[in-house]
């Protein structure tokens, strides 16, 4: 029972992680795939995993701010750049992997954080 809403969205999120059932992460991350690099807004990647039916969201009382809590994160995993779209607002799009050495840190990070 906690109350303030992004507190409680990132207790859900470490959970979703450490259970390993698929949640926001592997949501987030599939839109972003999808897209192909053109950055998307927060709102952006909501209506994205709603039309891809990639999560229900149903569950959530403040699904976004769950989505910004995800996006924060791979942000600060550097799986993700936060860039300003045409409008000049803050959106995100995943980084261009090149080499093998990234790969594998992104997959270690993942591999520490299902343990």
């Amino acid at each position: 029972m906690c109350e303030d809403e992004d507190i409680k969205a990132s207790y859900l999120l470490k959970l979703e992680e450490l259970s390993g059932k698929p949640g926001f992460i592997d949501a987030v991350r599939s839109v972003l795939r999808g897209i192909k690099g053109k950055p998307l807004t927060p709102m952006e990647v909501k209506t994205w995993i709603l039309i891809g039916k990639k999560m229900d969201l149903s569950g959530y009382s403040n699904p976004m701010a769950s989505i910004h809590t995800t996006l924060r994160r791979l942000k600060d995993r550097d799986e993700i750049e936060e860039v300003a779209n045409d409008k000049g607002e803050k959106a995100f799009r995943l980084k261009a992997i090149g080499d093998a050495s990234r790969i594998a840190a992104i997959a270690e990070t993942e591999r520490k954080i299902r343990k």
